[in-house]
Formats: structure tokens, sequence, C-alpha cells
């Protein structure tokens, strides 16, 4: 079944006008047909009736959400080349990563200008969206503005976590995960080129743990899909338990 983010309006949902389009001329649902809407982070089964040019949606009945980790992830994401991060974007995203924010750091070989940022963000945003709806999310997550790596702060009940290829310590370091006692997690992940040594030490003095996603160098996008996955998995287990 077909399954969107909707706004309100009046009282009644409505699709973007891409969405629309998508509905109508690539998946050619018909009077009546069932799809599923979210808005506000709640999922309804709804019909489509169509009224010439226009449409509205009949909401059938409220669905169970779509279950969140119990814990939010935050990707602190280095900026890489264009394809290999919107790569990241997505599958993250339907990992079940709550919050990606872009990161600068001295290594990064992709510069992007401050009066393009927003631009990217908008495109990123869009990439959230499909991939909610292809893995049937009902939270969206959020991708924050741009930040420089020296400019993060650790917030209070968030575990923080720095993937550092030269960690001596090749330990399970989903052991520190409690859920009792961190509301978030948030993992940093560095550009192609790595991390400088002051940046670890600064973001060691920040709070943040170095861990080791084993003997391998591993490139930054397959180290942040690797690391949200392991997180994601423990958490689901540990929810289990």
């Amino acid at each position: 079944m077909q399954y969107y983010f909707v706004s309100q309006k009046e009282g009644k949902f409505q699709l973007t006008k891409e969405d629309y389009h998508h509905v109508k001329n690539v998946m050619r649902l018909k009077e009546n047909d069932h799809l599923v809407c979210v808005y506000d982070q709640k999922k309804y089964l709804c019909a489509i009736h169509y009224i010439k040019d226009s449409y509205w949606l009949e909401t059938l009945n409220e669905m169970e959400p779509t279950k969140e980790l119990p814990l939010q992830i935050e990707l602190y994401q280095a900026l890489i080349k264009n394809d290999k991060m919107d790569w990241v974007i997505q599958k993250v995203t339907e990992i079940g990563v709550t919050k990606i924010i872009p990161m600068m750091c001295k290594r990064c070989i992709v510069k992007i200008e401050e009066n393009k940022q927003e631009a990217k963000r908008i495109r990123y945003q869009k990439i959230i969206k499909e991939a909610c709806e292809q893995s049937h999310r009902s939270f969206m997550p959020i991708i924050s503005e741009f930040i420089n790596l020296k400019d993060i702060q650790l917030e209070k009940n968030t575990l923080g976590l720095v993937a550092y290829e030269e960690e001596i310590q090749k330990k399970d370091w989903t052991l520190i995960i409690q859920p009792k006692l961190y509301q978030k997690i948030a993992i940093v992940i560095g550009p192609e080129g790595g991390f400088e040594k002051e940046e670890i030490e600064l973001l060691k003095n920040k709070g943040f743990h170095c861990i080791s996603l084993g003997s391998r160098i591993l490139r930054s996008e397959t180290a942040a899909i690797y690391a949200c996955s392991v997180l994601a998995h423990h958490l689901e287990y540990q929810k289990e338990e």
C-alpha cells in the first residue's frame, strides 16, 4: 500500500503536488483506492476520491504507528561527496536515526559555501521524506543546519560516541549503551581523510567516547551505516528483552 506524509488544511489531509502526481499518474490509484497517510507522527488509512482536476482524502481509521527505537540516534556526518552523502542520509533514515547533522571537519574534501547550505538541506530533507515513506516510518528525522566540528556540544543525558580508526581498544562498545541512563546517542563519523588528532582530543574533552568499528579501515559512508546499524540492532534487541 502506498505511504505518504501529508499536511492538513481545514481539517483535511493534503498531498504535496509531487505526491499527488505520483498517486494519479504513476501509481494510477483509482477512485476509492486506499493509501496510508502520515500526519503528526500518526498513521491513517485513507481512501482517495477524485473531483474533476482535484481530489480529497477520506480518513477511514487510525493505524498503529511504526515503532521507533527506544533511544534517539543523532548522526554527526562529516561532509563527503554528493552521491555518497545522499546515500548515507537515505540509509540511516531507513535504519532509524532521528537527527542528521552535516558536519565540517579539517580534512573534508567537500566544501559547501554558506549561501548554498540551505539548498542542500532542502535536498537532504526530500531524501529523508522518501526514505521514511519507503521504510514506513511515522517519524521524519530532522536535518539540522551545517555545523563545524569544534562547535559540537554534547547535550545532557546523551551518550557521545566518535568512530576513530586509530582507537587501540577493540572492545564491544555497545556495552556502554545503557538506555536507562541516556535519552539519546550521538555518533560522530569523520570524512574521507579521517579526523586530525586535535579534533579527537577536542571531542574527548567534550565527553565523547572513542570507539573502534573493527580492524578494517572503512569508508566514511560505510562507517556511518555500519555504526548506525549496530546501534539500532542493539537497541531493538535490548528493547525486546
